[in-house]
């Protein structure tokens, strides 16, 4: 059988008892290490299913709504303590609630608090879902400009080895040269490393 743990109330007492109708109770579980805060299932001897309530990790302890709609009826409360991990789900610990019979308050209003912690618990899976999808994003755009600028780098190194050797080479060239009675001439002049020019030569 799993181990049974006891289980405290919002004050840290030690919970010996609740009683029928109660309302909005929660149920903590102490010095349990887990790498995620496990989800508590709830039935009693009459549940067909059990209610999974996602719990949250409080101090040194796990804390979950316990369903009012299992306070309605004056049996034992169990909540089994479910730890799911990467592949695999497994009940660990169960933890049990006596429930004392009372009769119906006349002002009693049921409370559907079990939606409301999986309403919440799906908005807090939504919120991680979009952090994740952001963070993912920001990392592609943040390897394309990596990209590009690595890529610009290269291609400016391309360009300085080739303005390199192109330094130790002699380049020739034509010209129109200007003569102090604006008349013109095709010059041929040379270009080489360190001397911009070594001359215009006149083509006849």
């Amino acid at each position: 059988m799993f181990n049974l743990i006891p289980g405290y109330d919002s004050n840290g007492a030690l919970i010996e008892r609740l009683y029928q109708w109660d309302l909005n109770q929660t149920i903590t579980v102490k010095h349990l290490d887990f790498e995620k805060a496990p989800v508590f299932h709830f039935c009693n001897r009459k549940s067909k299913e059990s209610l999974a309530v996602q719990s949250q990790a409080t101090g040194n302890g796990y804390t979950a709504s316990v369903p009012n709609i299992l306070l309605q009826q004056a049996l034992k409360i169990t909540a089994f303590i479910y730890y799911e991990g990467d592949g695999f789900g497994k009940t660990v610990f169960r933890t049990e609630i006596p429930v004392e019979p009372k009769p119906k308050p006349t002002d009693y209003l049921y409370d559907d608090n079990i939606a409301d912690v999986l309403k919440k618990g799906s908005a807090l899976l939504n919120e991680i879902d979009e952090k994740i999808e952001n963070a993912v994003s920001n990392a592609d755009k943040a390897a394309t400009k990596a990209g590009t600028a690595t890529k610009a780098a290269n291609d400016a190194a391309t360009a300085a080895r080739e303005a390199a050797a192109a330094v130790g080479d002699e380049i020739d060239g034509i010209m129109i040269v200007d003569n102090d009675d604006d008349s013109k001439y095709l010059g041929k002049f040379r270009i080489s490393s360190g001397h911009p020019a070594l001359g215009i030569t006149k083509l006849q």
